[in-house]
């Protein structure tokens, strides 16, 4: 328990005196003294320094480190990092997300910039790189002047605009209610079973749905393929 009895001017100022002595004397032994504390940083300031910098929290579901731009206009950030040969920034988690970007208004929640021989956003794990649009947003937005807005090495999956669609024997069209469809969206439809002179004849988006138009009707039971765009 804190000592509760006032202090005199004289007790304050032989203490001041006896802190900066000590300070002094572990600068003259090796700075072991000085430095044991480490040091603080500065704001408005470059801190240069030998070794990591850290901040460690217990704060449950809360936040250990939070950076806060409030300029409302141009082009500010919260928080930027760089390396000369390295990685930027880095979020590692054992069971949650290692980095997580959030934007309000038109704002963007993870942007990665990259020279023309380097990656501007590199996941690696279960899911490597996650955007989430929202309602009426973008997930996840690539875009090139002349190379690749998007480059995949491995399977793609539209997990619901893509799919395998069977149709029975005799038919001549078939629909597929898919959510969130207009009939702005681009449908391709093709057999994936050989069927001698049939073919698809046209697929149309319309209102939550689809419909796949067959030259004639279907002379044996058959899967129509599909993905929608846009």
């Amino acid at each position: 328990m804190a000592d509760p009895r006032p202090r005199s001017r004289r007790t304050l100022l032989l203490g001041a005196a006896g802190g900066a002595a000590a300070a002094v004397a572990g600068t003259a032994f090796g700075g072991q003294a000085a430095l044991a504390a480490g040091v603080p940083l500065l704001i408005e300031q470059d801190n240069a320094t030998g070794a990591m910098t850290s901040v460690t929290g217990s704060i449950g579901m809360g936040t250990v480190f939070a950076v806060t731009n409030t300029v409302a206009s141009g082009y500010a950030q919260g928080m930027a990092g760089s390396a000369s040969l390295g990685i930027g920034v880095r979020g590692d988690t054992d069971a949650g997300v290692g980095v997580h970007g959030s934007a309000l208004g038109a704002g963007t929640g993870v942007r990665g910039v990259a020279s023309e021989t380097g990656t501007g956003v590199y996941g690696i794990g279960g899911t490597a790189v996650l955007g989430d649009g929202g309602a009426t947003g973008i997930g996840l937005q690539g875009a090139s002047v002349s190379g690749y807005g998007l480059h995949v090495t491995g399977k793609v999956k539209l997990a619901n605009r893509s799919g395998r669609l069977p149709v029975a024997q005799g038919k001549t069209s078939i629909t597929k209610s898919v959510s969130g469809v207009t009939s702005s969206n681009i449908v391709i439809a093709v057999l994936q079973t050989a069927e001698t002179g049939t073919w698809v004849r046209a697929a149309v988006a319309g209102a939550g749905r689809f419909t796949v138009y067959f030259n004639k009707a279907l002379p044996s039971s058959s899967v129509v393929g599909w993905i929608i765009l846009g």
